[in-house]
């Protein structure tokens, strides 16, 4: 049960408040500031990272980053001033407000005036700021310019980091900027909060996990010096947030190869908020000192941090360091072949690959017209996770194969996209075949969106179905229906060789630039397996949890529809969540005692996070309730699998964060599985209404035919709109509207009183009434309003146009559909 109700991202500690000042800091660039006929921007967006660490003595470090809209506003200044070598840089200002513990914000609408927006500041801090370079940095705020109280000072200088044991400061920055020489001011909103307290940590190994973008990687010349100029894309929220939480000093390591060498060096590092590093770069290449432009390198990068510069990880006092890294960046190649022999039907698909960075080291340079052999095709499929992801999973703890260690297949061991040939094997150099090449890259579809929609209903058997191993139908199905990997002229998928003449002739085996191709093209398709996946993570609600979920010995129970409550009768012990497609849920926990929650949530970034709740107790197993009392907001992390049990739910415990173990920092709970029938007598909706299973249409569409597999439909004459419901809760919709416009939408559905909820929904679209069809946008999750009625016998079921409220009038605000007997 979710009790806490502290954010993962921000929690506080609260104890005696204590009245501070608040401190306005100054962001400046050193490079002077010229006009510019780029028209200032009307609004700004808040900070996206700021943070503070305190130093030891009497002061602290501030680290800010620019929003999107300066960044914005300098390419502007760039580009209408190309002559100005100035241009790029900007002077940004931004206030600084503060708490501690629980005592108030100092903010006062004084702030808003030009007069103390930034002029009645003591110090300015000041780094450079400039376009293609540099949009973040720090700058050091004294004890005696945030505070006015001595003994807040005094406290905080006597304890030093002690103090942040007991206390708490509170943190937020907004932009306070100026485009005409301070006579107005464009205020951004606030940041997002930073909680300063030695018990308050973020997860640092988990948030360093995403890879750089590698923008370029350039030789220049300083006269006769020669330099490489590095250029990284933005980093990522998660690393913007964690490099300003440890005071700007999250680096990027910068790792060469040279043409010949066997593995890469790291030979430079420089701090993430530049974005543009540049070092001397002779001493790498003496063999080009007078053709540096011919000389032939990779370049790659990866993030770092040592933990000792983030005090809350433990290791402030460590005397070696503790590095943590992210994987490493795409490889940029300068005069270096990705390969040496390629097919020529191959290339331009392999020249793909390589620009999306997709080609494993181990593969690098290689006559890729030979067969592919198990260790580099694992490799191949893990590069695909982390390009995907921007993750990269730790190895398995423990090596269960006796025939390598290279951490590539233990991570993909890790990651359920390779079994090993035996319990112990994993036999690197066999060569791999098309049937063993689909199951590892649908293994890694899979890992990439694990909630995603696998259906291979309604995909024909191929013509040499019975040579295809059990454990790859799935697999080699799926990878076909996607168009991934495609069979020959006659249909056959050519799974393996199964005579000695075929396994002579090297039947059914995959090559490099085969598998290349196919690891290629199932990177193209990631944004149409993701809305196929109802993967919603990034959103604010996802049905990716919705359902009933279980944890102890629950089983049995009543529920009243009408007042929206357990009323006993179930036995055992634990807790049960109902997440609703529409955003609200329910819990009850038996213990000593029963508990039932009400409220509504949201899923982020992993995290699920309770709100507007209320709870009541019952003494009496649900046959009278308590008074309904408003608990706090709750979230945790959490995590969504399957076993040999079914679906599962795992939340974490509080603080706690993946990976989740079982009753070690999680608790497990398990998927209630409810047929529509069911649903309604659980109390769902307990009204004596009819099943919506059937065809029911709108309009006069005749002869019409819906191909499940296409995801498309045929009809003969007609508009209007036919839904189909079925019993295994899905649907599909057709419409025609005149002119040869049709749309067809297939999806999920669940009924839930008298709404019906449309999920995990796709599009495809015709404008030539029906030869051709293209992807549409995907449908967001919807919920609708319905009723029946009858009329001589017959059934109609009505449905409302969105956002109305019943009574539902088919004058007004509804559609009536006709039950077909097709």
């Amino acid at each position: 049960m979710i009790r806490s109700s502290r954010k993962l991202t921000s929690v506080r500690i609260t104890s005696k408040p204590i009245s501070i000042l608040t401190a306005i800091t100054i962001l400046i660039c050193l490079a002077p500031c010229f006009a510019s006929a780029a028209a200032p921007p009307a609004s700004l967006d808040a900070p996206p990272h700021f943070g503070v660490t305190y130093n030891s003595g009497s002061s602290f470090n501030l680290y800010i980053s620019a929003s999107d809209s300066i960044r914005d506003y300098i390419i502007r200044q760039v580009e209408d001033n190309s002559d100005d070598p100035y241009s790029g840089g900007k002077t940004l200002y931004y206030q600084v407000d503060d708490k501690i513990n629980n005592g108030s914000w100092q903010y006062t609408s004084a702030w808003d005036s030009p007069k103390t927006v930034p002029d009645s500041q003591k110090n300015r801090y000041y780094i450079p700021c400039r376009h293609g370079e540099c949009y973040a940095g720090s700058g050091v705020a004294y004890l005696s310019h945030l505070f006015s109280d001595e003994a807040v000072i005094n406290a905080i200088s006597d304890s030093g980091w002690d103090y942040f044991s007991s206390n708490t400061i509170t943190f937020r920055a907004r932009f306070a900027q100026s485009f005409d020489n301070g006579d107005t001011y464009v205020l951004s909103p606030w940041s997002k909060e930073f909680v300063l307290s030695a018990n308050v940590k973020l997860d640092a190994e988990k948030m360093i996990n995403h890879a750089p973008t590698l923008k370029g990687a350039e030789i220049s010349m300083h006269g006769d010096t020669p330099f490489l100029a590095v250029k990284l894309d933005k980093p990522p929220q998660d690393i913007g947030d964690l490099n300003a939480a440890a005071g700007g000093s999250i680096g990027a390591e910068i790792w060469l190869r040279k043409q010949g060498d066997k593995d890469f060096k790291n030979i430079h590092y420089w701090w993430v908020s530049n974005e543009s590093i540049e070092f001397k770069t002779a001493n790498y290449f003496d063999d080009y000192k007078d053709h540096y432009e011919e000389a032939a390198y990779e370049i790659k990068v990866r993030y770092f941090l040592d933990l000792r510069k983030y005090r809350q990880s433990g290791h402030y006092n460590s005397s070696n360091a503790v590095n943590i890294y992210s994987p490493f960046s795409n490889v940029i190649s300068h005069n270096i072949p990705a390969w040496s022999n390629a097919s020529s039907w191959a290339t331009e698909e392999l020249k793909k690959a390589d620009d999306s960075g997709l080609i494993p080291e181990i593969l690098k340079g290689a006559d890729l017209t030979k067969p592919i052999t198990r260790e580099e095709f694992c490799e191949l499929a893990l590069l695909l996770y982390e390009k995907t992801t921007g993750k990269s999973p730790a190895p398995a703890s423990s090596n269960p194969f006796t025939d390598t260690n290279n951490p590539q297949i233990l991570k993909a061991f890790a990651l359920g996209i390779t079994q090993g040939t035996s319990a112990t094997t994993f036999s690197p150099q066999v060569l791999i075949n098309r049937e063993q090449c689909a199951t590892m890259l649908f293994r890694t579809i899979k890992a990439i969106h694990p909630d995603g929609d696998y259906s291979i209903a309604g995909i024909k058997d191929f013509p040499d179905q019975e040579d295809i191993s059990s454990f790859a139908v799935e697999g080699t199905k799926f990878m076909s229906k996607l168009g991934i990997i495609k069979g020959d002229n006659n249909g056959n998928f050519m799974p393996k060789a199964i005579t000695p003449a075929q396994t002579a002739a090297g039947y059914g085996m995959a090559t490099r630039e085969a598998a290349l191709l196919m690891g290629v093209r199932t990177y193209d398709k990631m944004d149409e397996i993701k809305v196929s996946s109802g993967d919603t993570t990034s959103g604010n609600t996802s049905s990716s949890i919705a359902g009933t979920w279980v944890m102890g010995t629950l089983t049995g129970g009543n529920f009243n529809a009408k007042t929206g409550k357990y009323e006993g009768g179930m036995s055992g012990l634990g807790m049960m969540y109902t997440f609703n497609p529409d955003g609200t849920y329910t819990a009850l926990a038996i213990w000593s005692e029963a508990i039932w929650i009400t409220g509504r949530y949201s899923i982020k970034d992993g995290v699920l996070t309770l709100t507007n709740r209320t709870s009541e107790n019952s003494d009496d197993n649900g046959k009278t309730w308590g008074t309904k009392e408003t608990i706090p907001d709750a979230s945790a992390y959490f995590d969504v699998g399957t076993d040999e049990s079914g679906k599962y739910l795992l939340l974490g415990e509080e603080g706690a964060a993946p990976p989740f173990t079982d009753k070690k920092n999680a608790l497990k709970y398990s998927l209630k599985e409810l047929s529509q029938s069911q649903e309604k007598t659980t109390g769902e909706s307990q009204k004596s209404t009819p099943s919506i299973i059937g065809i029911w249409q709108n309009g006069g569409m005749i002869g019409h035919t819906f191909d499940v597999t296409k995801g498309t439909f045929r009809y003969n004459s007609g508009v209007g709109q036919r839904y189909v419901f079925k019993e295994d809760g899905t649907f599909t919709s057709s419409i025609v509207s005149g002119y040869g416009n049709m749309a067809s939408i297939i999806g999920t559905y669940t009924v839930k009183d008298d709404k019906i909820f449309f999920l995990n929904q796709r599009s495809k679209v015709s404008n030539d009434y029906g030869d051709t069809w293209k992807e549409g946008n995907a449908p967001p999750d919807i919920s609708y309003y319905y009723v029946f009625e009858t009329d001589n016998s017959d059934a109609f079921l009505i449905i409302d146009l969105e956002d109305v409220v019943p009574p539902l009038d088919t004058e007004t605000n509804a559609v009536r559909y006709c039950l077909m007997d097709e």
